[in-house]
């Protein structure tokens, strides 16, 4: 099990799923779009306030930012 995750993919993953575009998530968090491109471009990560902004604006904990969801499992 590797602890790292990668905050920008997940930021994108979250807008996705509460059906967000993330050039407006970033809006709503007061950062610029390109952040998010240019910490991903630069293999970095997002900053904690970053974060907490992005889990606020979604209605979500920190917790659930760094739970990923399970993944599905086949059958058969």
């Amino acid at each position: 099990m590797n602890p790292r995750i990668d905050t920008v993919a997940r930021a994108r993953q979250l807008a996705s799923e509460h059906n967000m575009p993330l050039s407006r998530l970033a809006k709503q968090c007061g950062i610029n779009h390109s952040t998010l491109s240019v910490t991903r471009a630069r293999g970095g990560q997002l900053q904690i306030e970053t974060i907490y902004r992005i889990c606020d604006v979604l209605g979500i904990t920190t917790a659930e930012f760094f739970t990923p969801p399970a993944e599905s499992t086949r059958v058969g």
